[in-house]
């Protein structure tokens, strides 16, 4: 367990991986989407990079950071654009 938490800590320290998840979780208007994307974009972020050893813990540790970075990136969008109004007839 505290393994994991010190994988996790760490990831959330990667300013790469901050910008892309959060970027991509900012595009998408849904809660679960920005989720999904931000943890597979933050997997495949590690898995590209050679010098990491992909064990379980790592794996598991970066999906949730990446959810983490995507749901940033969805409170963003939604504290930054407009909520679109309901129509209101003129009187």
């Amino acid at each position: 367990m505290i393994a994991f938490l010190a994988h996790y800590l760490a990831s959330l320290l990667d300013p790469i991986a901050l910008v892309l998840c959060a970027g991509l979780g900012f595009l998408l208007r849904s809660l679960w989407k920005s989720t999904a994307v931000g943890a597979l974009a933050y997997v495949a972020l590690v898995l590209l990079m050679p010098g990491i050893h992909a064990t379980t813990i790592v794996i598991i540790s970066k999906l949730i950071a990446g959810a983490t970075f995507g749901l940033i990136g969805w409170a963003m969008a939604r504290w930054i654009r407009p909520t679109p109004k309901a129509d209101t007839p003129d009187t």
